[in-house]
């Protein structure tokens, strides 16, 4: 017995040590997965908007003609973690394309619900999870969810979507070609999408309202500023 005590009970007590350590470690850890959604909807004038307190339609708040997709982002750690530089590039020319994001509509619609149109059953709208802005907070234990509309020119072939997380980019990692040379020590996720021939696709769906893309496009331009 005082062999045991004075040479294994020693070590027993350390691997438990270590155990009880690197189960803290993982508890506190920053973890996250990111589930890309496969569908990509096209639409045209006012597909993204507002309803006043009365549920009419705010033509003020409407943007369209443009593309979206979604993100989910699971956050099973249970700490927050930031994000940054999230963007949506031409994949092409690499043109910073403009993503909408509640900093980039107007005060006044900032803390509003955003709604989607529906394509197949315009009564009944989506909501529409517009992220706060290119930069924010993955909340601790949540599911985020972004749908991501981007004004897009008619032409682009290619999308790609780009975003950074707090978190120092692991060994071997996959490069990332659209983030931004000083972060490229963070580790980021990315996804390019194929949206040839989106506007012919999205006229497809229904019949422009009386609002040429240029128009539209000239229309959010000047109401929103595109804060980014």
């Amino acid at each position: 017995m005082k062999i045991f005590i004075t040479q294994y009970f020693p070590v027993i007590l350390s691997t438990i040590a270590l155990i009880f350590s690197i189960l803290s470690f993982w508890r506190t850890s920053k973890r996250y997965r990111v589930f890309f959604n496969d569908q990509i909807d096209y639409y045209l004038d006012s597909a993204v908007y507002c309803n006043d307190t009365s549920g009419h339609f705010i033509p003020e708040s409407a943007v369209g003609y443009g593309i979206n997709f979604s993100i989910d982002i699971v956050n099973t750690s249970p700490v927050d973690i930031g994000y940054f530089d999230l963007v949506v590039i031409d994949a092409d020319t690499h043109e910073l394309l403009p993503l909408v994001t509640r900093r980039s509509m107007p005060p006044r619609f900032r803390d509003m619900i955003f709604y989607r149109e529906n394509q197949t059953n315009p009564l009944l709208p989506s909501v529409h999870h517009m992220p706060e802005g290119i930069s924010g907070v993955l909340k601790a234990n949540a599911v985020t969810q972004w749908d991501l509309f981007v004004r897009a020119g008619e032409d682009t072939q290619h999308i790609a979507v780009s975003f950074c997380v707090a978190m120092k980019k692991p060994p071997f990692a996959r490069r990332n070609p659209y983030c931004q040379d000083n972060f490229k020590s963070f580790r980021s996720e990315f996804r390019v999408c194929n949206v040839t021939g989106w506007a012919e696709l999205a006229k497809k769906t229904r019949p422009i309202l009386g609002t040429s893309y240029q128009e539209a496009a000239d229309r959010d331009k000047n109401h929103l500023g595109f804060h980014y």
